[in-house]
């Protein structure tokens, strides 16, 4: 069958790729096809097909919330969001979420933290730290002294990250001084002490 006639295709015009909206779409669509095609209970549930798809929601949404994170801050430095009523970013989160400020200010911390640490973001991006490492991280910049945050910029995060591929979130980073990497450890305090009836 050869060519048809009267059609006059032009390979040199790209084919349109779809939106922003229509790919959280199909996002969305997946989700309801999952959700009401495979309930959490009832028959045709294997014990390691569960454990996997649960894994596989645990890896979706950790990529989402850093999609999301990475959202928020573009959206913050756009600077075109809120109203009279917000006073700054986390309040307009807070009630467009409506999950409150707190939680908004939570959430925009460790968004900004992992801009600021690529490190850290692609080893949450590629599995290897979980979003409780990242939240802990990024909540030692964000609570630090600027030393500790220069040096979390600076490269000293890539070491934390390394550590924190070997440990659970709960004890990493380490409240020790030895488990910091030494660019954000402080010089040891040398105290001078008098002593009582010298010269007795």
């Amino acid at each position: 069958m050869g060519p048809v006639q009267g059609i006059d295709v032009d390979d040199r015009v790209p084919l349109r790729s779809p939106g922003p909206s229509e790919l959280l779409g199909a996002v969305r669509a997946a989700v309801r096809r999952l959700t009401a095609g495979a309930p959490s209970s009832g028959l045709g549930w294997g014990h390691a097909e569960r454990e996997d798809v649960i894994a596989g929601l645990d890896g979706a949404i950790q990529a989402l919330t850093l999609y999301r994170g990475q959202l928020l801050v573009a959206h913050k430095e756009d600077g075109r969001w809120g109203t009279a009523l917000d006073r700054d970013f986390a309040d307009w989160r807070g009630r467009a979420s409506g999950t409150g400020r707190g939680p908004a200010v939570g959430e925009l911390q460790v968004a900004e933290g992992l801009h600021a640490m690529p490190e850290v973001a692609d080893a949450v991006a590629g599995g290897e730290l979980t979003l409780e490492h990242a939240r802990a991280l990024t909540r030692l910049r964000a609570t630090g002294s600027a030393e500790v945050k220069a040096a979390l910029e600076g490269g000293a995060a890539a070491d934390l990250v390394a550590k924190g591929k070997r440990l659970s979130a709960p004890g990493w980073p380490g409240r020790r001084r030895s488990s910091r990497p030494r660019s954000m450890r402080r010089p040891p305090r040398t105290a001078s002490r008098r002593c009582g009836g010298a010269g007795r």
